[in-house]
């Protein structure tokens, strides 16, 4: 029986990776978020050059690859409504290194509210329980939070 489940273990694993598929962003979605919310495990949303005015919810979906076009003409600007990207505490630590986001320039994210808030945390990025995205090419400016401005 041992055998047989890590068999299939490795099938699930080997099979999420043989389907994982692309989405473009405005192509297929005009908003990150949009794409975000379509993408399975071990998906790539690739985002073309522009200025995305959005405060994105990452979806209880670990393994996406968020890849921009380039921290120098691809940017997410929260527009001081709120944190640019929240990894939410209800994700319960789900989301691991094998999430990626990559070649944005993260801005003008306001995260307010009371000290004790979650939601007066991160104003560029929130990682709330645990969450441990990779971060790589990234530039985190013109962020303000009661706690964790970038």
């Amino acid at each position: 029986m041992k055998k047989w489940t890590s068999q299939l273990i490795k099938l699930h694993i080997f099979g999420t990776f043989l389907f994982a598929t692309t989405i473009y962003v405005p192509d297929d979605y005009p908003t990150i978020q949009g794409g975000l919310d379509a993408a399975l495990v071990g998906d790539t949303v690739v985002v073309a050059a522009g200025t995305y005015v959005e405060n994105i919810t990452w979806p209880a979906t670990n393994g996406i690859k968020l890849i921009g076009s380039g921290e120098s003409d691809c940017i997410i600007d929260g527009d001081s409504l709120a944190s640019v990207i929240r990894f939410e505490d209800n994700l319960g630590g789900i989301i691991d290194t094998t999430t990626l986001i990559t070649g944005f320039t993260i801005r003008n994210g306001l995260a307010s509210g009371l000290w004790s808030d979650p939601d007066a945390q991160g104003g560029g990025i929130y990682c709330g329980d645990n969450s441990n995205p990779s971060l790589l090419s990234i530039t985190i400016t013109g962020n303000s939070a009661i706690m964790g401005g970038g």
